[in-house]
């Protein structure tokens, strides 16, 4: 290993041109054209002379599995290890990927009979798409390396180039359909739809079935569609419940990423780890259009998507169980280095989606600053109402119950409506009488007995009620339990707010009818 020179790789502008869509279909395009990027550019290298095996990240070894179609699971920057001989060959290879999308895209243009004012398409997607690259020679592999590389491009990444934009540009062009009749089905017929991009769309059989398109044709879905694929609110006479109507953005990033990368000291470990990333990304978005979602980027340990708001936290859920499945127990000997927070910003279809994007990474972060391995839900209604709360996701050696699987419980399946009388019921109860909860909590008073002295009348001791009464009772105590271990100095105060908005975010669930 003596002498190797490492080298990173950062591409752009992601998160610039995300924000010049307004679709779900754009932000799909933007997320997966990059990752495209990515793709193309690793193989390129790898054309070029160097090992497959040498790429540590991502991973492209010759060890793959199945990947869904139309989905970005490279991520933005790529790091290898070569020696001085290549080094002339990275920035061929880099140009030779900007020509090759420029004629994806030219490609795109023509099959969508778009004609564009602009003097040079191809140069201009040249000159937009900035990949940069910095190299180190080192004596031996260390973790040292890949925090130098990654510290370098950070920086880069800061000092981006402004490309001159018009309303003419090809990408604009792509993504303009958006706002016309049936929008994005110039999207729907862009290169990234295709089993070979290099190939017309129209070609039989060179079309994929990403999951940004309907499920029984070949359209492309909006954000309505997206909330309720299968056009449950219209399908009853009394309209159907209020969160068909709402979809849900997400993102994920994995906890203590610099922690683990510190405890793989050699190229070997980081590639195995690579693999991991890959293979959580590609069961993560497997699962996601299973449930009817659509995934915009997995790339690393980084996860973005649309979903219906309908079982958003038991989705959630098991994307956690398998971000833990894969990485517990890595590097060998370790127990569980990392762990997953998350955003949840659930909107009603007509929300705007840049704000949305903004909201959910302040989301992620409020989950991270207030100590990782949580889920932080915001829930907009409307006309404007939030329900906002923070959620930790149990460990097994937590001895406490799990707020997340009682909440997950709590969620009606069926009954809705005697569900929500008696759960419109608790929270009236409770901000009705949030003085007397207070002094029961401070004085350590067991909360079954406040709650059966509360509800006691003949019909609060049928079966029914009973069962209800124990998760409402249940779900409190839970709440309680995880204020006192937080040593939360407004615990009181704290407890009944949460718990207020808990019983406001499920009885959302059983709401029916149009918004007003």
């Amino acid at each position: 290993m003596a002498n190797h020179i490492y080298v990173g790789i950062t591409i752009g502008p992601i998160y610039a041109t995300l924000m010049r869509t307004s679709t779900p279909a754009g932000m799909w395009f933007v997320s997966t054209m990059f990752s495209k990027v990515s793709e193309e550019l690793c193989k390129e290298l790898v054309r070029n002379g160097l090992e497959r095996e040498n790429i540590f990240s991502p991973y492209f070894s010759k060890k793959m599995f199945s990947i869904p179609d139309g989905i970005g699971l490279y991520h933005d920057r790529i790091l290898f290890f070569t020696d001085s001989d290549f080094i002339p060959k990275i920035p061929e290879c880099i140009m030779a990927v900007k020509q090759r999308i420029a004629s994806y895209f030219d490609i795109s243009l023509n099959e969508n009979r778009i004609e564009t004012n602009v003097e040079n398409s191809t140069e201009f997607i040249k000159e937009y798409l900035q990949i940069r690259y910095v190299y180190y020679q080192e004596e031996k592999f260390s973790p040292d390396v890949i925090f130098k590389l990654n510290h370098t491009l950070d920086v880069m990444e800061l000092q981006e180039g402004y490309v001159y934009q018009t309303s003419d540009e090809p990408l604009v062009k792509i993504l303009e359909g958006e706002h016309e009749a049936g929008g994005n089905q110039k999207i729907k017929k862009s290169f990234l739809m295709t089993k070979d991009p290099a190939k017309p769309f129209k070609l039989k059989d060179n079309s994929i079935q990403a999951q940004i398109l309907k499920k029984d044709k070949f359209e492309i879905r909006n954000v309505k569609e997206i909330a309720d694929l299968h056009g449950m609110y219209e399908k009853s006479e009394e309209k159907c419940q209020k969160h068909f109507h709402y979809w849900a953005l997400v993102k994920a990033d994995g906890d203590n990423m610099g922690k683990m990368l510190e405890k793989l000291t050699s190229i070997e470990e980081i590639t195995e780890f690579s693999y991991k990333c890959l293979q959580y990304g590609s069961e993560a978005a497997e699962l996601i259009g299973e449930e009817d979602g659509v995934t915009l980027y997995a790339g690393g340990d980084d996860l973005l998507f649309f979903a219906p708001a309908k079982d958003i936290l038991s989705l959630c859920e098991d994307i956690n169980g398998i971000y833990h499945r894969i990485f517990d127990g890595f590097p060998q000997g370790e127990d569980k280095l990392t762990t997953l927070s998350i955003g949840v910003q659930i909107c009603y279809y007509r929300y705007p989606l840049y704000e949305a994007l903004a909201q959910v990474s302040d989301l992620l972060n409020k989950a991270k600053a207030k100590g990782k391995n949580r889920i932080a839900v915001s829930l907009q209604k409307a006309f404007g109402r939030e329900i906002a709360f923070t959620l930790k996701y149990s460990e097994a050696n937590d001895n406490q119950p799990d707020i997340m699987k009682l909440l997950i419980d709590f969620l009606p399946k069926d009954n809705i409506d005697e569900y929500k009388v008696w759960l419109q019921s608790v929270l009236h109860t409770v901000i009705q009488y949030k003085s007397l909860f207070k002094e029961a909590l401070n004085h350590g008073v067991d909360m079954n007995i406040v709650f059966k002295n509360i509800f006691h009348h003949d019909v609060h001791q049928l079966e029914p009620s009973q069962k209800f009464l124990g998760k409402i009772v249940a779900l409190f105590q839970a709440i309680h339990e995880e204020h006192k271990k937080e040593k939360n100095n407004n615990s009181t105060e704290c407890v009944l707010e949460r718990y207020e908005s808990l019983l406001r975010y499920i009885r959302f669930y059983m709401e029916k009818g149009e918004e007003k």
